[in-house]
């Protein structure tokens, strides 16, 4: 889990991958960073690579693709996101993309054994400036004037 913004290429992180799962040519957007996954018939270097191997990273360009290649996507890390590293790969991907949460997620940390919650929006709607936050389950968001102490 992060808690700050960090670059696709960061010196601690290295490349990260939008995902584990490879797509085809087809999806690439002109201006994104990409990874060959698989070479097929395709010639990346047409798209913008410097070799047409598996693992080279390259910025597409306009070259409409072709062929049976298959690419990874790199991108960078935002806060919130959680990542994790694939050995396979030897490379860091988002397991769990904040910026794409719509539904309350939970995760545990099994280290400390404590368990977090991300809404993307607080649970109270009376609060919608609020930015969605990791924060431990059994704790809520309790804005000014909500709750009260009886004694």
């Amino acid at each position: 889990m992060i808690v700050d913004n960090v670059g696709y290429d960061s010196g601690s992180w290295g490349t990260i991958l939008s995902s584990t799962t490879a797509t085809s040519l087809t999806t690439m957007l002109t201006g994104k960073t990409y990874m060959i996954a698989f070479v097929g018939d395709s010639d990346f270097t047409q798209y913008g690579a410097v070799t047409n191997t598996i693992g080279t990273e390259f910025i597409y360009n306009t070259v409409q693709p072709e062929g049976t290649g298959t690419v990874y996507e790199i991108v960078d890390g935002q806060a919130n996101d959680i990542l994790q590293f694939d050995a396979t790969l030897d490379k860091w991907y988002i397991a769990f993309d904040s910026s794409k949460s719509t539904t309350t997620q939970y995760a545990l940390n099994i280290t400390t054994q404590v368990q977090y919650r991300f809404a993307s929006t607080p649970a109270d709607s009376n609060h919608p400036e609020e930015p969605a936050a990791w924060m431990k389950s059994y704790e809520g968001y309790y804005g000014e004037g909500d709750y009260s102490i009886v004694i």
